[in-house]
């Protein structure tokens, strides 16, 4: 195609540079001084950029921590910071160890996690904004009430210290262990945005999922019908549903009601016929089945297997590990409707849909004026800050990561990706582990992470289990949230 990418771009003006002598010396008088921020990611084809386009001048300034190097898995070198004094004879060095950020305990606990680690240079951050609150380590039973306690003390933040959700950050290892917080938060009618993910509510699998969990609750929602019975496709196109919407008008039907007398619409062929009516068929007796149930998790998963929703899921997608990671977030959403009843005193179809709020996050969003919690990966939240941090799932073979800590180094870089978490964090922080966690579809016991362990005793505050509850500061949160509920219709 006669193009270039990023990596071209690098490695093709290097050897520009090498080749042709009289451009680099062009481009040498044109770039005298060079200064590099975040010298700490750069590669090893960046290095020798930087390091032939300074020449002998030496002209050179660059600025980063060794200890936020976590970028190694793209090609990122710490060596390139490490060894910048010795490739550069004659580098003068300045720590700017004076932190302006974060209180006295968080920055005694990074500085805790981040000695342990071999390579890196010497320095310790500090402050003269006080020593701030303790860090707190809580240890949840599983996912479930990890969230849930996450949640709630966020409504506390809230409702007590008036924080603003826009200040409070859920950091994780990976963008799939974002979905508890999602429910938890949204149980608390709390305002959240995913950054670097997709939503896990927004996922393509899930929304089809819903759309039929809607169309069960409400036959008069004709957008979840539509959508429902395209996925998977049922020889319903254009002209077909078009023929079923006209009829429905002209029999003053509902589009769902039109479904089932498909046979009567002379401009439908039978395989379309049969095909709406099957489908019509196939929702009311769902409708049956979750009226009665009183296991619906157990009901969706009969509806899953009776649409061959697995099958059309791995007809979507290229490669068997894209398809296995989608058909795992549908097991997720039948954990959410299981996990749901086991909480609800009358669980139902319609409470579980409006528990989730699956169509209502945006317009909530919008109505209060901000983003909410940020829900972030560590990868993502480098070079952010927010006035409290929670840190979920601290546990060994999420962080540090299973993979990376097998390989060279990898736990070195695992740790400095938690001293990044850390080290977002303003006033408060909290780290959250549990004791045991679904993994490949079955409860698993977790270990914490060894992270943790290297937090100084002094600046931590261990919560074993959930504390127990005020009443007085309970009925207050429900007054104030009810009062901060009704001034919206005022």
């Amino acid at each position: 195609m006669n193009a270039l990418d990023f990596d071209d771009l690098l490695v093709l003006t290097l050897k520009l540079f090498r080749e042709h002598h009289g451009v680099l010396e062009k481009y040498r008088e044109q770039f005298r001084y060079i200064m590099v921020d975040e010298y700490q990611d750069t590669n090893r084809v960046q290095y020798n950029f930087i390091k032939i386009l300074a020449g002998e001048r030496k002209n050179l300034c660059v600025v980063g921590d060794d200890d936020q190097s976590i970028y190694g898995w793209r090609g990122a070198d710490i060596s390139n910071i490490l060894d910048f004094e010795k490739d550069f004879q004659g580098t003068v060095t300045v720590r700017l160890e004076q932190n302006y950020r974060s209180f006295g305990h968080i920055l005694t606990a990074a500085n805790g996690v981040i000695s342990n680690n071999r390579k890196r240079m010497e320095k310790s951050l500090w402050t003269d904004r006080g020593a701030g609150p303790r860090v707190n380590i809580f240890k949840a039973r599983n996912r479930e009430d990890e969230a849930d306690w996450v949640a709630h003390r966020i409504a506390l933040l809230i409702d007590e210290k008036k924080v603003s959700a826009d200040s409070i950050a859920v950091i994780y290892r990976a963008n799939l262990l974002s979905r508890p917080f999602e429910e938890a938060l949204r149980m608390q009618r709390i305002p959240y945005t995913v950054v670097g993910g997709t939503s896990y509510f927004e996922r393509k699998e899930i929304k089809d999922l819903a759309a039929y969990l809607k169309i069960i609750a409400n036959p008069s929602d004709t957008l979840s019908l539509l959508r429902a019975a395209a996925a998977p496709k049922r020889g319903l196109g254009p002209s077909a549903l078009g023929a079923i919407g006209e009829y429905a008008r002209f029999s003053s039907l509902s589009m769902f009601d039109a479904f089932g007398r498909a046979s009567d619409i002379e401009k439908l062929q039978p395989a379309a016929s049969g095909s709406a009516e099957n489908f019509y068929q196939l929702i009311c007796r769902y409708r049956d089945l979750f009226g009665s149930s009183k296991t619906m998790g157990n009901t969706l998963r009969a509806l899953i297997d009776d649409i061959d929703f697995k099958d059309y899921i791995i007809s979507l997608y290229k490669t068997p590990d894209a398809a296995y990671r989608r058909i795992e977030n549908l097991e997720g959403f039948v954990e959410s409707m299981t996990h749901y009843e086991s909480v609800e005193k009358e669980p139902s179809l319609p409470g579980f849909l409006e528990t989730m709020a699956l169509t209502d996050m945006v317009e909530e969003k919008e109505e209060q004026g901000g983003y909410g919690v940020t829900l972030i990966s560590f990868h993502s939240a480098k070079g952010l800050e927010f006035p409290v941090v929670f840190i979920a799932a601290a546990e060994e073979d999420i962080l540090p990561h299973k993979k990376s800590a097998a390989v060279h180094d990898g736990l070195e870089e695992e740790r400095r990706l938690f001293y990044v978490g850390i080290t977002r964090a303003m006033k408060e922080l909290f780290i959250t582990y549990t004791e045991q966690r679904v993994k490949y579809g079955k409860e698993t016991p977790s270990v914490p992470s060894r992270f943790l362990a290297e937090i100084p005793d002094s600046v931590s505050n261990v919560l074993d289990q959930f504390e127990k509850p005020d009443p007085e500061k309970d009925r207050a949160y429900v007054k104030n949230l009810y009062n901060g509920f009704m001034a919206r219709f005022e």
